[in-house]
């Protein structure tokens, strides 16, 4: 190859080396710049990645927080609550109802005054800071002296400048709310609003008061059937929404939502009215006879369908004020020995709700919470006892059932019986000596009852006590209902003395419940205080049904106790002082002792169960006075119960529409209806009073007739005497009451209307326990003077 062509060659390469050079360097330059192309993209990506997960974030994450912040700026919203249903007694009579109030609150981050206020700041001229600490200090002098509430406390909640909603004062009388909203617009304040409210009005106070409850501050039910219920009675809330404008003034009503509140369901009680007030009225006098330290309780019930006509605690309270009690009935009450734990959610509930209304010592003071849970707690559902005697009534059912025992069977009573090595005593310390079945029934012993229970056993006798519901609740639909503490297994001493109702306890609901099974024919019903939920025009929601449970007992054992019962009742057998003239009443007393309760062993509890008529039979009873007062007076059940048993059915039963039979010596004594004869002829008068199996005697010698004693509407036994005034007065003619305290009925009878008074009579049987008016009292010549007897020799 020549030397040119060489160097033609070397050209070549180094132009192609040049152009390899310029194309890798273009290479490069490319690389790098699709690098940062692909950088800047990734960062773009990034920053709409990052923006489009802040935009979900705010607007799906927190859209609802967000749009609540909106709408609180917006809006105004007032909580309008409902009406709370109300409650009525069987006969539609209302028991409790729901008045209109109102909810006083501030608006704090509005509170100010209005321009043309005047005074020391004028609204014109002050600053927003000056007009808002007038108003806050205005607003916290009168509300601390209308509500009674501390200054401070008020004034702290004007200063909560970020909150739209703090109460003054829940359950405002429309009258006292008037005059607030008559303030805040003689001052020109804004950021004062009101609530529409519902308060709880009880109109017969303390009628039923453990049945119905009361509610709280926030209107729920607390305790009976206003807590058992309350999801039926409460309602929903409706609400008021206000639209703001740019400057946070409320705009016109046409921007205004209003979503109805929805009144709560009423409630129609099982309980009658008037019998509830009868039972509520005995109660009342048998507590004040006994002063009972743990209280007096009764109830009555429908024994086919298990409807709680009346049920009562003595002493008890007012609804309308449930916190309060009356201290000289409370002094009577024991409350050293008060077991509140079962109540303690309410009490501390009350409190919490209330905590203004109430001072640091109450809320501190431990006698305060016993004394509420003394008044609040139920007896007859939440207190277990030991039944006593009364619980021979389900002893007797059994071996009768089982056939372990005839009514005509014979026992020997010999005043003592060995059992297991121990001596268990009768009641008749001496013995009744030879007695049937039947007899050891109507005069309470304790042998015949523990020698039927051998002959039942006690594998039999446990079967019995499951069947007959004291191992479980009865069912009513109150709340805090108990159980007792009742034995599993049994040897020959747990068989002997649970046989008379003694070394176990039961609620007098669960007893209730078993002796009406007895009444009844054997079927064990469902105890139920409410009948029907309705609404406002009527309608029924829920209707309650009887609920019947099982049969545990025949007919034909209930029929035969029933007799036994009845004529332990008329002839002299132990539950004599339950006896109502015209009536069939099968009863059965009980005095038991407060085993393992108490360092008294004189604790006692007297009661006495009844139903009526025996022969057909309707409703039962229970009534227990737990420890009376043995200064002054008795501990036995046939003595301090089966009285008040008697007076309870004697007005009872006639309001039931139950004919009286009388018998013929009973229609003899029956009383006479005193008419009124003033401004009569006393001659016409006269004639009338004979016609009517009663005497007379004229005051005076005028024409006419000016007063008489006994007045008109008085009623009289026949053969009593009616003293008619002409010239003169009843007081010009005064004699002095004779004491006929502990005599017998002739000997009381003879007194007294030698006296020239006239004798009513209450009891059959026994000694006079109380007489009114009483023994030396200056009155008028022909005053009625009741005498009550009480057979003192009534023991079990």
């Amino acid at each position: 190859m020549s030397k040119q062509s060489r160097l033609e060659a070397k050209q070549r390469r180094l132009e192609d080396l040049e152009k390899m050079d310029k194309l890798n360097r273009l290479n490069i330059n490319f690389k790098f710049k699709k690098r940062r192309m692909q950088w800047v993209a990734g960062f773009m990506v990034l920053a709409v990645a990052a923006v489009l997960m802040r935009l979900y974030y705010f607007q799906v994450v927190k859209f609802t927080e967000y749009q609540l912040d909106a709408i609180r700026q917006q809006t105004r919203e007032v909580s309008v609550k409902p009406n709370r249903g109300s409650i009525y007694d069987r006969h539609m009579r209302i028991l409790a109802s729901s008045a209109a109030v109102e909810r006083v609150f501030i608006s704090p981050a509005e509170l100010d005054i209005r321009p043309g206020a005047g005074g020391e700041y004028e609204a014109d001229e002050a600053s927003e800071g000056q007009r808002k600490l007038k108003a806050a200090r205005l607003v916290s002098e009168y509300f601390s002296e209308l509500f009674e509430l501390d200054y401070d406390w008020v004034y702290e909640r004007t200063q909560r400048l970020n909150r739209r909603d703090e109460t003054i004062k829940t359950r405002v009388d429309i009258i006292v709310a008037n005059q607030v909203r008559q303030f805040a617009l003689d001052n020109r304040i804004r950021g004062i609003y009101f609530a529409q409210e519902s308060k709880r009005v009880y109109p017969y106070s303390n009628l039923a008061a453990h049945v119905i409850g009361f509610t709280g501050a926030e209107n729920n039910g607390l305790l009976g059937v206003e807590e058992r219920y309350n999801e039926y009675l409460k309602g929903t809330a409706g609400r008021i929404v206000s639209a703001r404008d740019a400057r946070n003034n409320l705009m016109s009503s046409e921007y205004e939502t209003y979503i109805e509140a929805q009144n709560g369901s009423n409630l129609v009680l099982t309980l009658d009215w008037t019998i509830q007030n009868i039972l509520d009225k005995h109660l009342d006098a048998a507590f004040a006879e006994s002063q009972a330290a743990q209280r007096v309780a009764g109830v009555m019930m429908d024994i086919h369908t298990g409807e709680i006509l009346a049920m009562a605690t003595k002493p008890d309270f007012d609804l309308n004020e449930p916190t309060k009690w009356d201290d000289e009935i409370m002094k009577y009450i024991n409350l050293e020995w008060a077991d509140y734990r079962a109540i303690e959610r309410e009490i501390a509930r009350l409190e919490a709700e209330r905590e203004r209304e109430l001072t640091e010592d109450e809320k501190a003071n431990e006698e305060y919470k016993t004394r509420l849970n003394k008044l609040w707690k139920n007896k007859i559902i939440t207190e277990p006892y030991e039944p006593g005697s009364t619980f021979k009534v389900i002893t007797a059912a059994m071996a009768l059932e089982e056939r372990a025992a005839g009514e005509n069977d014979r026992f020997n009573c010999r005043g003592v019986l060995a059992v297991g090595g121990h001596d268990i005593h009768c009641h008749v310390r001496h013995g009744h000596g030879e007695l049937t079945f039947a007899e050891g029934l109507k005069v309470s012993c304790n042998p015949v009852t523990m020698l039927s229970a051998e002959r039942v056993g006690a594998p039999m006798f446990l079967k019995y006590f499951d069947a007959f519901g004291y191992y479980e609740k009865s069912g009513i639909d109150l709340p805090g209902e108990a159980i007792g503490i009742t034995h599993k297994q049994m040897g020959s001493v747990e068989l002997a003395t649970s046989s008379f109702g003694q070394t176990f306890q039961i609620t007098p609901i669960q007893h209730l419940v078993a002796l009406a099974a007895v009444a009844n024919g054997g079927k064990i019903v469902t105890p139920r205080v409410v009948k029907a939920v309705i609404d406002d025009s009527g309608n029924i929601i829920k209707n309650f049904e009887p609920e019947i449970k099982r049969t545990v007992i025949s007919s034909g054992t209930s029929s035969i106790i029933s007799r036994i019962l009845a004529e332990g009742v008329a002839g002299g057998g132990s539950g004599r002082n339950a006896f109502v003239k015209g009536y069939s009443v099968a009863a059965k007393t009980g005095t038991s002792q407060k085993r393992g309760q108490h360092d008294n062993p004189e604790a006692r509890i007297g009661s006495t169960a009844a139903y009526a008529p025996a022969d057909n039979p309707q409703v039962i009873m229970l009534i227990i006075v737990d420890e009376p007062d043995l200064r002054v007076s008795s501990m036995f059940g046939g003595q301090i119960a089966a009285p008040y048993i008697s007076r309870v059915l004697a007005d009872t039963l006639p309001y039931l529409g139950i004919e009286p039979q009388y018998t013929s010596a009973e229609i003899a004594e029956l009383n006479v209806l005193v008419r009124g004869y003033t401004l009569q002829k006393a001659s016409v008068a006269a004639e009338d009073i004979k016609s009517r199996g009663l005497e007379y005697h004229v005051e005076g010698n005028g024409e006419f007739v000016s007063a008489q004693i006994p007045r008109q509407g008085s009623s009289l036994r026949k053969g009593g005497r009616v003293i008619l005034y002409t010239d003169s007065s009843p007081e010009d003619n005064l004699v002095e009451v004779p004491d006929v305290l502990s005599a017998d009925a002739g000997t009381a009878s003879s007194r007294i209307t030698g006296a020239g008074l006239n004798i009513n009579i209450v009891g059959s049987s026994g000694a006079v326990s109380k007489q009114s008016p009483e023994a030396g009292e200056r009155v008028p010549r022909g005053t009625i003077v009741t005498v009550e007897f009480i057979d003192q020799d009534s023991t079990e």
